[in-house]
């Protein structure tokens, strides 16, 4: 089995780097909503990490927790997504 290279990082630095937006959709992602909420806050490796990804300040983009899970184990939506 492959191991995923890890870097340590700080969610928010890459939140504060992308703007607070989901690299994903492109709308804002709003800190204060509880981690249950669909719109959330998540981090979601671009490149996933079952498709040989890291864990690193490049591969980590913000996401809300619905649009990290509909993309799933792919390195995007498909157009009618």
């Amino acid at each position: 089995m492959k191991q995923a290279l890890i870097e340590r990082v700080d969610p928010i630095e890459i939140y504060e780097r992308d703007g607070g937006l989901c690299w994903i959709c492109g709308e804002y992602v709003d800190l204060l909503l509880p981690a249950t909420d669909k719109m959330s806050f998540n981090l979601d490796h671009i490149w996933p990490l079952a498709l040989g990804g890291t864990h690193e300040r490049h591969n980590l983009g913000t996401s809300h927790r619905l649009c990290n899970q509909r993309k799933g184990v792919r390195t995007s939506l498909p157009a009618a997504a």
